[in-house]
C-alpha cells in the first residue's frame, strides 16, 4: 500500500486481469442508452449559460463502462468555460458494451462510425462554431478518438486520458482491431495532449509513451504528461483507482490550457 492506495502489479497479465475484473463489475446489458439527439447521435450536449457563443465544440468519449454521471459532470463544467459539449454514447448503436468473439471488430468500427457521426452533428448545428472541435477521451475512448481523429479534419485537438494505444494490444485483445497502423494516421494527426498514471494497471503508461513516440517521430505536436504513483481514472476521484483531487485538479488545469491555446475565441 502506497499513499493510502492499495497499488497492482504493473505487468501486462495483469492489467488484462484488471481490465477484466472492471468490465465485470460496471458493465451491464441493461445499461441505459443516452437519448438520440440526431439520427445514429446518442449523447447530451451542453452550452455555455447565458447564450454566451461556444468558443469550439467538443465531444467526450467515454471508457469501456459506458457514459455514467461522471462524464456530464466533464460535460457541465467545459460547458461552464464556454464550450459546447457532446458527452457521446458511442455503444448505443453497437449493441451495448459486451463484446466477445468476432463482434470485437464490428463494434470497433460502431464506435469509429458513432464519432464521425458525432462530429457531423456538432459541424452542421445551428449556433456552433464549424471547423472548431475538439476530442476528449477517457481510457477506451481515448483509443477511439485517436483512431478516428486522422480522418476528421474538422477536429484541431486531442485529449487523451490514460487511454490505450490504438495499434497494441489492447485493441487487438479487447476489440478486436489489427496490431498495426498505418503510419498515415500519425502523419495526420492534430495536436494531443496525453494525460497517464505511472501505476495504471489497467493501460499500462507504456502506451502513453507509445503514442508520443509515434507522434513525435511523424514531427506531429504532443505533450505528454505522467503522474507519478497515479492509476486508472486519475481524472475521477471519487470513482477511479487514483483518490487524489490533487492529480484530478491538475489533469484537468492541463486539459483547459491545451485547449484554450486551440480555441482561444469563439468564432
Amino acid at each position: 500500500m502506497v499513499d493510502g492506495v492499495t497499488r497492482m502489479p504493473r505487468t501486462r497479465l495483469a492489467a488484462g486481469v484488471m481490465l477484466g475484473m472492471l468490465v465485470g463489475a460496471i458493465v451491464s446489458d441493461a445499461r441505459t442508452r443516452l437519448p438520440e439527439l440526431a439520427p445514429g447521435v446518442h449523447g447530451e450536449l451542453f452550452l455555455p449559460p447565458g447564450g454566451i457563443e461556444p468558443r469550439a465544440s467538443l465531444i467526450l468519449l467515454h471508457g469501456i463502462e459506458g457514459p455514467r454521471p461522471v462524464y456530464a459532470r466533464e460535460g457541465r463544467k467545459l460547458a461552464a468555460d464556454g464550450y459546447a459539449v457532446l458527452v457521446l454514447d458511442y455503444y448505443a448503436e453497437a449493441a451495448g458494451s459486451v463484446w466477445t468473439g468476432t463482434q470485437r471488430a464490428q463494434r470497433w468500427a460502431a464506435c469509429q462510425a458513432a464519432l464521425e457521426r458525432a462530429v457531423n452533428f456538432v459541424r452542421s448545428r445551428p449556433g456552433l462554431p464549424a471547423g472548431r472541435i475538439g476530442l476528449i477521451g477517457f481510457s477506451q475512448g481515448a483509443a477511439v478518438a485517436l483512431a478516428t481523429a486522422p480522418r476528421l479534419s474538422d477536429v484541431s485537438a486531442v485529449v487523451d486520458f490514460f487511454g490505450p494505444s490504438p495499434e497494441r494490444w489492447y485493441v487487438a485483445r479487447f476489440m478486436g482491431g489489427g496490431d498495426e497502423v498505418p503510419p498515415m494516421m500519425w502523419a495526420q494527426m492534430p495536436p494531443v495532449l496525453i494525460l497517464h498514471g505511472s501505476r495504471d494497471p489497467v493501460v499500462p503508461v507504456s502506451h502513453a509513451r507509445q503514442i508520443e513516440a509515434a507522434l513525435r517521430e511523424h514531427g506531429r505536436e504532443v505533450e505528454l504528461h505522467i503522474y507519478p504513483r497515479e492509476m486508472h481514472g486519475l481524472h475521477d476521484p471519487e470513482n477511479g483507482l487514483s483518490h487524489s483531487t490533487v492529480t484530478a485538479d491538475d489533469a484537468h488545469r492541463r486539459m483547459r490550457e491545451f485547449l484554450a491555446l486551440r480555441f482561444p475565441t469563439a468564432g
